[in-house]
């Protein structure tokens, strides 16, 4: 059980990481593609959030406690 845990806790701060790179690396106004990299990026931690509420888990469980999607990616 504990590889689970650490599993959904290693890919929230490992998407977190990623875009936080894709924000740093591109300062100016994103191409398509990149805007399509953050866009995935976003909707995968928004579908993680709303899962972990739905199991009973918590935003630190998945790696997540006090990561705003919202401005990480804007």
């Amino acid at each position: 059980m504990d590889t689970e845990k650490n599993y959904l806790h290693d890919l929230g701060q490992e998407l977190v990481l990623l875009a936080k790179r894709i924000e740093s690396e591109f300062q100016a106004p994103k191409d398509q593609f990149q805007r399509g990299r953050c866009f995935a990026i976003y909707e995968v931690l928004s579908l993680m959030k709303q899962q972990a509420e739905t199991f009973g888990l918590s935003e630190a469980q998945i790696g997540l406690q006090g990561i705003d999607i919202e401005k990480l990616l804007k």
